[in-house]
């Protein structure tokens, strides 16, 4: 299988996930289930990216490494997936780039 080229878009991402830009978005996450800065605005513009890392154990240690997912519809009737990547234990600090 031949690789794909990775496209670089410029702009403000919640509005180009919005207008159906591109198919997914992966961001890090803490695993106390409070979503602060580009997450912040990831819940408030995509509830359901929230409904999913609210459907895990808050301050779970167990989540470093892995991931929740949501899929939400957005304009032109086109599907966004929306991967919350847990990568630190508590917010503010501790990232671990391992996982």
């Amino acid at each position: 299988m031949k690789p794909v080229a990775m496209k670089v878009k410029h702009g403000d991402m919640i509005k180009l996930a919005e207008n159906g830009e591109f198919d997914v978005i992966v961001h890090w996450c803490n695993c106390e289930c409070i979503m602060g800065s580009i997450a912040e605005q990831i819940e408030k513009t995509f509830p359901g990216a929230y409904e999913a890392d609210r459907g895990t154990e808050a301050c779970d240690s167990s989540k470093i490494g892995r991931l929740s997912i949501a899929k939400v519809k957005v304009k032109n009737n086109k599907w966004l997936v929306i991967v919350n990547g847990y990568i630190q234990l508590l917010s503010g600090g501790n990232v671990n780039y391992h996982a």
